[in-house]
């Protein structure tokens, strides 16, 4: 008998990597509603993935509006540490294309911390996406610090 193979099985680290990137933490909650939200995103913005792609309209954005994006990965930040799940975001990749790993654990004194891979392509760089991952990380590390 044949055994078919199934071509969309994810690995472990895959599946664990998908939720992590779409996960709200039990309390995060927006502070400003859906009038700036909707110029960004047609989705809720309620996850990692949806912020960072959220970023790459931020040019569109105005000063105010910014500062609001900026504080609510802020707030998102802290909603992941604040149920012990700190994320440090890191983007790899470029000429040389992107490793395997899309996740990594590091055990500091008190804490799991886990680094979330983005793989850019290319020589590219988005400014965005670095700009959301700096905002997202420096609350995360100031957090981790504060806290040890």
């Amino acid at each position: 008998m044949f055994q078919v193979q199934n071509v969309y099985a994810q690995s472990k680290e895959e599946i664990e990597y998908f939720e992590l990137l779409n996960y709200t933490p039990v309390n995060y909650q927006f502070s400003f509603g859906n009038i700036i939200e909707s110029k960004i995103s047609t989705h809720k913005l309620n996850s990692i993935w949806k912020f960072k792609n959220s970023c790459n309209k931020i040019g569109q954005l105005t000063e105010t509006e910014t500062r609001w994006l900026e504080k609510e990965i802020n707030q998102l930040a802290l909603e992941f540490f604040l149920e012990d799940k700190p994320v440090i975001l890191k983007e790899v990749g470029g000429y040389d294309g992107c490793p395997d790993q899309l996740l990594s654990t590091e055990v500091d004194d008190k804490r799991i911390i886990t680094t979330i891979y983005f793989c850019r392509g290319g020589c590219i760089s988005f400014g965005h996406t670095e700009k959301f991952i700096e905002i997202f990380n420096n609350r995360t590390n100031a957090l981790i610090a504060k806290n040890n």
